[in-house]
């Protein structure tokens, strides 16, 4: 899923997500798959719910939460990494052709 975003705190998306009309929409229930993720992460949770409680919660049927879970686990794990890559070693006086060293 591409697109604008805006940081929302977890406590903020737990409140909401109990509001949302119901069947959800295909970013409400991306959110709420990134929500659980990230509850487990930061061990706020011990499991994720069951992809039938996600189904009721949604009003969807399972082939959709199943097609959501795998689109938001699969786009994290395309993440880049946030680290620059490193720098190879110099070598000292080997980088150099014999022109450069006379």
């Amino acid at each position: 899923m591409r697109g604008g975003w805006f940081k929302c705190p977890a406590a903020a998306w737990e409140q909401v997500r109990g509001r949302v009309p119901k069947p959800w929409t295909y970013e409400c229930m991306v959110a709420d798959v990134r929500w659980w993720n990230d509850q487990l992460k930061m061990g706020r949770r011990a499991t994720l719910p069951t992809y039938e409680e996600l189904a009721a919660q949604w009003e969807v049927c399972l082939d959709e939460v199943h097609q959501i879970c795998n689109e938001v686990s699969s786009e994290d794990q395309r993440k880049p990494s946030r680290k620059p890559p490193r720098a190879p070693a110099s070598r000292g006086l080997s980088d150099q052709t014999t022109d450069q060293t006379t």
